[in-house]
């Protein structure tokens, strides 16, 4: 073989090459972000399904559920949906572009429908979200305007649009730092705990006891305030518990150094629970349990220890 043919030869050779490594790299598989907006561009969020709709807006700086009902959306699922949702990505190659599987893979009515507003209210994007009745460790997507559907990770719990998936389950979200006064009432009386520059102190029937702040039963007493949390809601039945409500067990006001006053009434509900209403809000109520409800109704004479730190005029309160 001449030099010239072997030239040709292996020229030829690594145009085939060449072409092999070209077509094996269009079928390996590419990623792209679903979504091309960010936290910053929305305003309102929709979620719907079959029997459930759920409107989330933002609302001078704070994002509120306007429907159903009107409460504070939970931050733990905003941001589950700003970090895990918007930054979806799926495979360039599409898993199907079947009109007919939209059914199929709920990734029509029968799905999740997620519309996303700007802050001018205009519509940004309209997509649906399927689960995979095999596997519900998958999910699927598509367009509302496109047949092509995508397989994605679950993200069912992240669109769910029950509304107790969203609404702030908290029900005190002051901080410690910035509370100045706390103060109970019950059928035994009232006190107060306030803070100053040595710690937690109480007061009682005008009496005043330093605590501090390593006392262990008034941390407790402070955490179980501010830990305070519900899963279940009783919404627009304020008549239902109105009379309970008008013998209540325990009331606390938590007064802040920058913010409004916090007011908590808290009533016998039945054998194993109790009502708690805030801020005189007849929308929605809250259900405590009894271990709750005895983690806040603490006696005062419990948060001092023997009778440490003590006025002498003070002792005989907590005989």
């Amino acid at each position: 073989m001449n030099k010239r043919n072997f030239i040709m030869l292996a020229v030829l050779a690594l145009l085939v090459v060449s072409l092999l490594v070209s077509r094996s790299c269009e079928n390996v598989e590419k990623r792209f972000d679903l979504f091309k907006i960010t936290q910053n561009d929305i305003g309102r969020i929709q979620l719907k399904d079959q029997t459930n709709q759920l409107v989330i807006s933002l609302v001078d700086n704070v994002w509120t559920i306007q429907e159903p009902i009107q409460t504070q959306a939970r931050e733990s699922q905003l941001t589950r949906f700003f970090e895990n949702f918007l930054t979806l990505t799926a495979s360039t190659l599409p898993f199907s572009e079947s009109r007919e599987r939209q059914n199929f893979y709920h990734v029509d009515s029968t799905g999740v429908e997620v519309t996303i507003f700007d802050k001018n209210n205009r519509q940004i994007t309209q997509v649906f979200i399927g689960r995979n009745d095999n596997n519900p460790m998958l999910s699927y997507f598509r367009y509302a305007d496109k047949n092509q559907i995508y397989q994605i990770d679950n993200v069912q719990s992240i669109v769910n649009p029950l509304i107790n998936s969203w609404r702030e389950d908290r029900i005190v979200t002051i901080t410690q730092d910035n509370i100045n006064k706390i103060s109970f009432g019950n059928n035994a009386g009232t006190y107060e705990l306030f803070q100053d520059g040595m710690g937690w102190s109480l007061n009682l029937n005008e009496l005043t006891a330093p605590l501090g702040y390593e006392n262990a039963d008034v941390n407790r007493l402070i955490q179980a305030i501010l830990n305070l949390r519900t899963s279940t809601y009783f919404d627009n039945v304020y008549e239902e518990y109105e009379e309970k409500l008008a013998n209540t067990e325990l009331e606390i006001y938590i007064e802040p150094y920058t913010g409004s006053i916090v007011h908590l009434k808290i009533a016998k509900n039945d054998d194993n629970s109790y009502v708690l209403q805030k801020n005189d809000d007849y929308v929605t109520l809250y259900r405590l349990t009894t271990q709750q409800f005895n983690q806040l109704n603490v006696d005062p004479e419990n948060l001092v220890p023997a009778g440490d730190n003590l006025p002498p005029e003070m002792e005989g309160e907590f005989i």
